[in-house]
């Protein structure tokens, strides 16, 4: 294992309902305006098309312990297309995860209801971070 810095990232990863998206950040050396971003957003969220065999549950390889996913990764990701998407996933400036669903709010214990927001946000059903 190793860290990167990537300095040149132009572009994020999208997950919504099960598919990945790459979303450009400039326009001609641009850099979009949230308008423009926002345009972009709702392309993904209008899109109805449906994941591609096995793009939904995909993120779930890296939830587990790191050798399988180290196996896995090496098995399946190493050249061609597949490589090629994973590049895309972690050279992005940063993963957006446009969610379909809220997490469950508790009026009556806040407590819970952030604890639940909280888990929405880390892992959310543990295939979609």
């Amino acid at each position: 294992d190793h860290l990167q810095h990537l300095l040149d990232s132009k572009h994020i990863a999208v997950y919504h309902k099960g598919r990945y998206f790459k979303v450009g950040l400039y326009q001609g050396g641009r850099l979009l305006n949230p308008c423009e971003l926002q345009k972009q957003f709702q392309y993904i969220l209008d899109d109805s098309s449906s994941p591609q065999p096995g793009e939904k549950y995909l993120a779930a390889l890296t939830a587990g312990n790191r050798i399988p996913w180290a196996k896995a990764r090496k098995s399946y990701f190493s050249t061609g297309k597949n490589r090629n998407s994973l590049d895309c996933v972690e050279k992005a400036a940063f993963f957006l995860t446009l969610d379909d669903t809220k997490p469950e709010l508790f009026v009556d214990n806040q407590v819970k209801s952030l604890d639940e927001y909280a888990k929405s946000l880390l892992h959310g059903k543990c295939y979609d971070r």
